[in-house]
């Protein structure tokens, strides 16, 4: 994890303002809050996003798995979609 020193501190006012802690510790959120989880891998923060009404912002610098964190996107898009027909 990041140092907050090795960080720019406007840089670090903005990723503490969506949910960011630089320190690694588990950052709670309530409904319609917004959260970023700059390591995604798979995804799986999308899918907690989505059952507790939040919105999620991932990055992911392994193709691999950002690629499977896509599918995952599209598949529950898709399920969605027929869940409202």
């Amino acid at each position: 994890m990041a140092d907050q020193g090795d960080i720019e501190p406007m840089v670090l006012e903005s990723l503490q303002a969506i949910g960011f802690d630089p320190t690694g510790r588990i950052v709670v959120s309530v409904p319609r809050d917004r959260v970023l989880d700059p390591c995604c891998g798979s995804g799986t923060i999308f899918q907690a996003a989505r059952e507790t009404l939040t919105t999620a912002t991932g990055i992911e610098c392994d193709e691999r798995a950002y690629g499977l964190a896509l599918t995952k996107l599209q598949g529950a898009a898709v399920d969605e979609m027929l869940a409202a027909e």
